[in-house]
């Protein structure tokens, strides 16, 4: 089953724990570090929408690009409700952030929440990053996180079990993963058991999301192709210096 396919109906739900108003106040920050004046930002891997409209609202101009038409149906949703002023500035599209097309280049491109871990064979990473740099506008920066690969190497993926609810759903997912470790890869096996409060009836839902953990001297390489380098590093959220047990990690990268 493709990622995000019955699973995005209850993707905001499951994650209604993050600070997505914290994420996007530590991106803002980051960006503005580099790039003061911006005002337009692609973010590849837009999901439902959740850090787009965080950014819209502090006054950029934001696409959003998602490979999941049914994330894309969750995020217009909630576009459509916003004032008009903001719902303006925000649009989003069906893209394959490997092979994306737009029409203009962007002062920030940013692909938040790990999704550049779901790129995983090479030769799309070659190709994402390449299209990240034909988008980017000379001064322009790309930040992204991901799954930094020494500390998935020092522990481990690991089986989790999580359960959450609201007015209508009782949620339980549980977490399998499977490692391949000579691709650095993680396939992550998803059951998701979904109870209607109301009705009472149950349904079950099987997902498996594959994921990519990155080292840092091959992401050097794989940007130096495309025509990019990285200005900064760091612990996600909070900047700190990225060490063997640095879990989330997080890049700036500038053209070369």
């Amino acid at each position: 089953m493709s990622a995000f396919r019955d699973y995005a109906a209850y993707y905001d739900l499951l994650y209604a724990e993050r600070d997505c108003v914290g994420e996007v106040a530590f991106v803002l920050d980051r960006l503005r570090a580099f790039v003061p004046a911006a005002e337009e930002l692609l973010e590849l891997g837009c999901g439902t929408g959740a850090h787009a409209f965080g950014l819209a609202q502090a006054g950029l101009a934001v696409d959003g690009i998602d490979l999941s038409e049914d994330m894309l149906r969750v995020a217009e949703a909630r576009r459509a409700a916003l004032p008009p002023e903001q719902a303006a500035r925000l649009s989003f599209a069906q893209g394959d952030l490997c092979r994306f097309g737009r029409g203009h280049p962007y002062d920030a491109i940013v692909s938040l929440f790990h999704v550049m871990s779901y790129v995983t064979e090479e030769a799309d990473i070659l190709a994402a990053f390449a299209a990240v740099r034909r988008h980017l506008k000379p001064g322009g920066v790309f930040l992204f996180d991901f799954w930094h690969g020494p500390a998935v190497v020092a522990t481990g993926p690991l089986q989790r079990a999580k359960a959450v609810e609201n007015e209508r759903f009782r949620l339980l997912r549980e977490t399998r993963p499977i490692w391949e470790r000579e691709r650095d890869l993680v396939r992550v096996c998803y059951r998701l058991q979904v109870t209607d409060l109301a009705s009472g009836r149950c349904e079950v839902i099987e997902e498996e999301h594959r994921l990519r953990y990155f080292f840092l001297p091959a992401l050097e390489r794989w940007l130096a192709a495309a025509g990019l380098r990285i200005v900064e590093t760091g612990e996600w959220m909070t900047g700190r210096p990225v060490t063997d047990e640095t879990f989330g990690a997080y890049c700036c990268v500038v053209p070369a």
